[in-house]
């Protein structure tokens, strides 16, 4: 088959591609990312009428009728991040195949209209619904009414950058500047390092994470490669979110939902972060190792057997690639 994709996250658009690639398929990317240097390449500066800036409010007519000349060398096509840009797709005749990672709805999570409209396009039988996490696929489908496939990255695209403990352990990068001060200040931190190969963050002991959202290509990019990971436990996630606003990626700054609904991944409250974040990677995936205090941590870093926990990660990886070549597999069957 050959398949069009486009997105604005280089990582999982690279991802799509080469799990396409290695079950035979043909895959022709669109990124808008600027973090294509990445992989050696520059970002795509427009796709027809569209480009990285205006494609959300430009008519999906419009796109459309540019994209009719080549529709006919594509068997399907498929939106990843943000899975909005499903709406790209709405007036072609062609299977869509949309790919979720964090928050579907983006940008238009203040437009009922604009949401509503993309909630109808996605229950279409001719979409296709998958996501890469267990948050994403239950965020979905409380707002869809649709269960979505959940396909595991494989994280092919790091090559043979596997875990090695050479150094010491490490920071993760956080969206959440406030969190890093309270951190441990002998812990070098990934936001001073500039650009770095994926091989340097496998020299290290382990990674500490201080998560601004549920799910981050980097985090799974870094379980793919065997590093210990170490989270906050969820108390102490959620006394962190009130201190210093950890989760702020979690959800909007201002949500259509009440936050008197309950059950709702939106509306901000404690319960309700507390209930959702359960399904979050670094609390769904075997092996991560949770602390309770910076006490907590400093003893962990110093004790740990992380020899046992990147075993227990690789074993899972081995599990969640096979899963991941199976379920698109499967749902490209399902076009056929």
């Amino acid at each position: 088959m050959k398949l069009f994709s486009i997105g604005t996250h280089a990582s999982l658009l690279e991802e799509i591609a080469g799990t396409l690639r290695r079950l035979g398929h043909v895959v022709e990317s669109i990124s808008f990312s600027a973090h294509e240097w990445i992989f050696g390449r520059q970002p795509a500066a427009s796709c027809g009428p569209i480009t990285k800036e205006n494609w959300a409010t430009s008519d999906p007519a419009t796109f459309a009728k540019w994209f009719a000349p080549r529709a006919g060398e594509f068997d399907a096509v498929i939106a990843s991040h943000p899975a909005s840009m499903a709406m790209l797709f709405r007036d072609i005749d062609k299977p869509v195949i949309v790919y979720a990672a964090a928050r579907y709805e983006g940008p238009w999570q203040e437009d009922a209209e604009k949401w509503g409209a993309l909630n109808d396009l996605l229950r279409n039988e001719r979409v296709h619904l998958a996501a890469n996490s267990h948050y994403d696929q239950a965020y979905l489908a409380h707002f869809l009414g649709v269960e979505p496939l959940r396909i595991p990255c494989r994280c092919d695209y790091v090559g043979g950058a596997r875990w090695r403990a050479l150094e010491g352990p490490l920071l993760a990068k956080s969206r959440d500047s406030k969190a890093l001060t309270l951190a441990l200040a002998e812990v070098p931190n990934l936001r001073t390092m500039g650009h770095y190969a994926w091989a340097d963050l496998a020299r290290a002991l382990a990674i500490v994470h201080l998560p601004y959202n549920a799910s981050t290509m980097s985090g799974i990019e870094q379980y793919r490669m065997g590093i210990p990971l170490l989270v906050p436990t969820p108390d102490f996630l959620l006394a962190l979110r009130a201190e210093v606003g950890l989760l702020s990626e979690l959800s909007w700054p201002r949500r259509l939902q009440s936050s008197l609904v309950v059950g709702d991944p939106n509306n901000g409250s404690d319960a309700s972060v507390r209930e959702w974040i359960r399904k979050a990677d670094y609390y769904t995936a075997p092996g991560a190792i949770q602390f309770g205090s910076w006490e907590h941590l400093r003893d962990l870093l110093a004790h740990a057997d992380f020899a046992e926990r990147s075993a227990i990660m690789r074993t899972e990886n081995e599990h969640e690639r096979e899963v991941a070549l199976e379920c698109w597999d499967d749902l490209l069957r399902e076009l056929v």
